[in-house]
């Protein structure tokens, strides 16, 4: 074989390889998400949940939440597309950030923890849910 052509398998295979590595961490995402009931995703940390409701009965449902749960609110911030709340639980950092993606739906993202807690977001996330 020519070295061209050993040099073109070899960017193929790694090309492949790549594409490969790429698909599988989506997978791993996606699988997740349906195993949380479809409707909720984690990236980074973060545990996503679009809802149907508008940015102020999402706001509002998150800080009843936050209160329902024990959760001491150190700083709030709304505008009229986004807001966030950064709370304590116990002697670990919350933070809930909302997006408003058009009228009537609005993305909770909730983290717990410097590297993320999926199970306290949820809980979160439920206790946000029972309020939409």
């Amino acid at each position: 074989m020519r070295t061209v052509d050993i040099l073109n398998k070899a960017k193929g295979f790694a090309a492949c390889m790549t594409l490969l590595f790429c698909l599988s961490g989506c997978a791993a995402v996606v699988v997740g998400g349906v195993a949380a009931g479809g409707t909720y995703y984690y990236v980074t940390g973060w545990l996503n949940k679009d809802y149907s409701a508008s940015l102020n009965q999402a706001y509002t449902a998150s800080l009843e939440a936050c209160k329902e749960l024990g959760l001491a609110i150190q700083k709030r911030h709304k505008n009229l597309t986004e807001a966030s709340i950064d709370a304590k639980d116990s002697d670990r950092d919350v933070w809930i950030s909302l997006e408003s993606k058009t009228a009537n739906v609005t993305k909770i993202s909730v983290r717990v923890g410097l590297t993320g807690d999926k199970i306290a977001s949820q809980r979160i996330h439920e206790a946000i849910a029972k309020r939409l």
